[in-house]
């Protein structure tokens, strides 16, 4: 009776635990964009003026009005001076920088970049990676790099992985979305949503 009831609890706990997770995280992000603007609210405006709710429907106004303004020509000179001065700011730069890059990766804006392949670790083993670079020697300024292309390879379970470079006839690229691809590599494949990716 006992082990029935841990199965039971076990079998629950698998749909809760993610579900419960995941509202919160929701709930956490709204809540903080809700407080944040309702502040910038109460600096200018009365606060009988404020109704709940309304610190998010601005919160998303204002990454619109930001994501416009980049497509616009002042926009982008904008960001480009705001950029190279935080340049200048050595921690600010390497964060900052980071999560720019890791943006434009998975929104696919690079071309070429992010694409899903597999390596040939061995004739009987591959590994599931995403395309960083098409030029390794351009990263290395390596001669011996000419030939070879720059692959991140994710670790499941983690936010991590590792930067390899590896010759262009050892991938196989995947017809297989990188948001897909990224999911089957978090879970290491425990998942059965989605269809087999093709060669």
């Amino acid at each position: 009776m006992a082990k029935r009831l841990l199965a039971l609890f076990l079998s629950g706990l698998t749909f809760v635990l993610p579900l419960a997770l995941t509202l919160y995280a929701l709930y956490w992000l709204l809540s903080s964009v809700e407080r944040l603007f309702h502040w910038l609210w109460n600096l200018a405006l009365p606060d009988s003026w404020y109704f709940t709710g309304f610190g998010l429907i601005l919160g998303i106004a204002a990454v619109a009005g930001v994501g416009a303004m980049m497509n616009a020509y002042v926009g982008q000179y904008l960001l480009e001076k705001f950029e190279k001065w935080l340049d200048r700011i050595p921690l600010v730069k390497t964060i900052y920088g980071s999560v720019r890059d890791l943006m434009s990766f998975f929104s696919g804006k690079k071309k070429g970049i992010g694409r899903v392949v597999t390596v040939d670790v061995t004739p009987d083993i591959r590994m599931l990676g995403f395309v960083t670079h098409e030029d390794a020697a351009g990263l290395t300024s390596q001669k011996r790099d000419a030939d070879r292309i720059a692959v991140f390879l994710p670790m499941s379970y983690q936010i991590g992985g590792f930067m390899v470079f590896v010759p262009r006839e050892s991938i196989t690229q995947l017809d297989m979305k990188v948001e897909d691809a990224l999911r089957l590599a978090i879970t290491a494949g425990v998942t059965d949503e989605g269809e087999a990716p093709k060669t």
